[in-house]
C-alpha cells in the first residue's frame, strides 16, 4: 500500500480514491492509493487509514471511496 501520485502502477495493483475529511464537515481531501488487485473494502480502508494516521492532520476520517477515475495506461504484462 502506498499513496499514488502518478507514475507506474506496480504489477498486480490497482488505484483507489478515498475521500476524507473531518467528521461532520464533508470531504476536504482526496487521496489516491495503490493496493493489490482484488483487495477488499476493509483492506483498502485500512491502508488509507494508515496513510492518514502517518501523514495527515489528526482526526481525518474516510467519507467514501471509489475506483480511480484518472487516466490509467496499462503496458504489456501489467494485467497478469
Amino acid at each position: 500500500m502506498a499513496e499514488f501520485s502518478g507514475g507506474r502502477i506496480p504489477p498486480g495493483h490497482e488505484i483507489w480514491t478515498a475521500f476524507v475529511g473531518m467528521p461532520g464537515e464533508g470531504c476536504s481531501e482526496e487521496i489516491d492509493v495503490y493496493v493489490p488487485r482484488g483487495s477488499t473494502d476493509a483492506h483498502i480502508r485500512a491502508d488509507v487509514q494508515a496513510i492518514l494516521d502517518a501523514d495527515y492532520a489528526p482526526g481525518l476520517v474516510i467519507i467514501g471511496m471509489t475506483e480511480f477515475s484518472g487516466a490509467t495506461i496499462y503496458t504489456a504484462g501489467a494485467l497478469g
